[in-house]
């Protein structure tokens, strides 16, 4: 199984306080339990996150995520090319009209996940999860 993780499962991971963060830290157990579980994040989903735990925290913890998420033990980490970021940048134009609409990381993720032939899009965002 292959999951794609956004940042709002791993804002939930970093941060104790965060309403979603006891369900996504069991749910992340419970992967660590399975075999043949992938985790696969996006570039952009890592800044997303950095630019919060900076915000909503401090550096240090920004910092420290930064280096769990480089050491490759975590996740994987997927890097948008051209193809991605086009079709994101069409996905995020789309939403003009939306009452909620995707970010360009939301359409970055939606996009990946997609290409990498994903089984689910680990999110708390319930405009992503229910997205087409």
């Amino acid at each position: 199984m292959k999951y794609f993780i956004d940042t709002s499962f791993l804002f939930a991971i970093a941060s104790e306080d965060d309403k979603y963060h006891k369900r996504a830290v069991n749910k992340l157990k419970s992967f660590r339990k399975t075999e043949n579980i992938q985790l696969i994040t996006s570039d952009y989903v890592i800044d997303e996150l950095l630019l919060l735990l900076m915000k909503y925290q401090n550096m240090n913890n920004a910092i420290h995520w930064s280096e769990i998420i480089m050491e490759g033990k975590f996740c994987s980490l997927y890097f948008c090319n051209n193809m991605i970021f086009n079709s994101a940048i069409s996905i995020f134009q789309s939403e003009a009209d939306e009452r909620k609409p995707l970010t360009l990381t939301d359409a970055v993720v939606y996009v990946s996940s997609k290409t990498l032939s994903c089984d689910e899009i680990l999110t708390y965002d319930n405009r992503l999860k229910n997205y087409r």
